[in-house]
C-alpha cells in the first residue's frame, strides 16, 4: 500500500534559516514573488511610476538615482482602463529612452477583467500562462478591474485578492495591484484594510506642490519600509507638433507633498465618473464645492480648483475640450 502523501512537514529551526534569504525584482522594492500595491490619489503619477518600473524589469535596466539593481523579466501589464492613453505613455517611453522595435518591452493585456467572477480571472490567468507566462502581472486599475464589487468590502476583496493570488501561484511570479488613496489620504489606500494585510508590498506615490512625485514604502514584509525609494518628475515627450506623452524622470528631492491639492483632485475625479459624456467646467467644480460642504469640509477656492483640474489635464487624466472636462482614466 502506498503511503499518503504529506503535506505538512516539521523542519529544524537553524536548518530552515540556514535557507536562502528573499530575492528581489528591484532591489530592496519590489520582491521576485508575492503580492504588491501601488497607491496614490488621483493625478499623482501611480500609472506613470509603475509603467516605469514595468519598463525597467522588462529591459534590465538598474533603478533610479541610486541605481537599484533590477532582476530582468517578463512584464504583462493589464491595462483595465485608458487603453489609448497607456498606448501613448508606451511611445513616449520609447522615444524618450530611445528604444528601438527590438529592444525588450512589456506585454499588454486591454480587456478589463472582473476579479469578482472565478470564470473570468481563469481566462485571465490561462492566457498570461498560454502567452509564456509573467515574472510579474500588472493590475491598472484595482477598481476596474473588480466591477459588480466594493472596495469597503472585505468578502469582496477577499474574493479579488484569491483571484490575484492564483494569478501569483500560477506565474510563481509578483502581481502588482495599481489603486486609489481613500477620502483621507492619510489612512493609506481606499477600501478594506484586507488588501494592505494581504500585501508583501504597499508603495505610496504622492505629488508635491512643486510638481515633484514621491514614491514611498508603506509596508514591506521582507525589508525596510518607511523609506522614500525614488523621487521623480513628470517631463513632457513631443511628437510632431504636439505633446505625445509624458516619462518618468528621476531627480533629487524639492518638494512636499500637498494633501489638500490631492484631496480635492480626487474629488473632482469622483465628480467627473458621474459623467461619461463630460461636464461643463463651471457646473464640475459647483459640485465639486457643494459635495465637500455636505462632508464639513471648507469650500475650496477657485484657484485651488483651477490648480488642481490643470495638474489632472497634464497627468493625461482628464482632458478638456473647449469648455468641457472629461474622464480619461486614472
Amino acid at each position: 500500500m502506498t503511503a499518503p502523501t504529506q503535506r505538512f512537514h516539521v523542519i529544524n529551526g537553524r536548518d530552515f534559516a540556514s535557507g536562502p534569504d528573499p530575492e528581489w525584482r528591484i532591489d530592496g522594492i519590489l520582491p521576485e514573488r508575492g503580492l504588491a500595491m501601488i497607491y496614490g490619489p488621483s493625478g499623482c503619477g501611480k500609472s506613470f511610476f509603475a509603467i516605469d518600473a514595468a519598463m525597467t524589469i522588462a529591459r534590465g535596466k538598474s533603478y533610479g538615482l541610486n541605481q537599484r539593481i533590477v532582476k530582468q523579466g517578463r512584464v504583462v501589464y493589464v491595462v483595465a482602463e485608458g487603453a489609448g492613453g497607456f498606448r501613448q505613455r508606451l511611445r513616449a517611453y520609447d522615444q524618450h529612452h530611445r528604444l528601438h522595435a527590438s529592444d525588450p518591452t512589456v506585454s499588454v493585456i486591454t480587456a478589463a477583467p472582473n476579479l469578482m467572477d472565478g470564470g473570468d480571472s481563469t481566462l485571465l490567468r490561462d492566457a498570461i500562462v498560454a502567452a509564456g507566462g509573467a515574472d510579474v502581472v500588472v493590475i491598472d486599475t484595482v477598481h476596474a478591474s473588480m466591477a459588480g464589487g466594493e472596495e469597503n468590502s472585505a468578502k469582496d476583496m477577499g474574493i479579488v485578492l484569491g483571484h490575484c493570488r492564483a494569478i501569483q501561484e500560477a506565474t510563481n511570479g509578483l502581481v502588482v495591484l495599481i489603486h486609489h488613496s481613500g477620502k483621507d489620504s492619510e489612512r493609506g489606500a481606499r477600501g478594506s484594510s484586507a488588501i494592505r494585510a494581504a500585501m508583501d508590498t504597499e508603495i505610496e506615490v504622492t505629488r508635491g506642490d512643486g510638481g515633484q512625485r514621491a514614491a514611498r514604502i508603506t509596508k514591506q514584509r521582507d525589508g525596510e519600509d518607511g523609506i522614500t525609494v525614488t523621487t521623480f518628475e513628470l517631463r513632457p515627450v513631443f511628437g510632431t507638433g504636439s505633446a505625445l506623452g509624458a516619462v518618468v524622470v528621476h531627480v533629487e528631492p524639492t518638494a512636499v507633498c500637498n494633501k489638500r491639492s490631492s484631496a480635492i483632485k480626487d474629488r473632482i475625479v469622483e465628480t467627473l465618473r458621474a459623467y461619461p459624456d463630460g461636464v461643463a467646467v463651471d457646473v464640475l467644480f459647483m459640485e465639486v464645492v457643494s459635495t465637500r460642504k455636505s462632508d464639513g469640509k471648507s469650500e475650496p477656492r477657485r484657484d485651488n480648483l483651477k490648480r488642481s483640474l490643470l495638474d489632472l489635464i497634464q497627468s493625461g487624466a482628464v482632458r478638456q475640450d473647449a469648455d468641457r472636462v472629461h474622464l480619461l482614466w486614472e
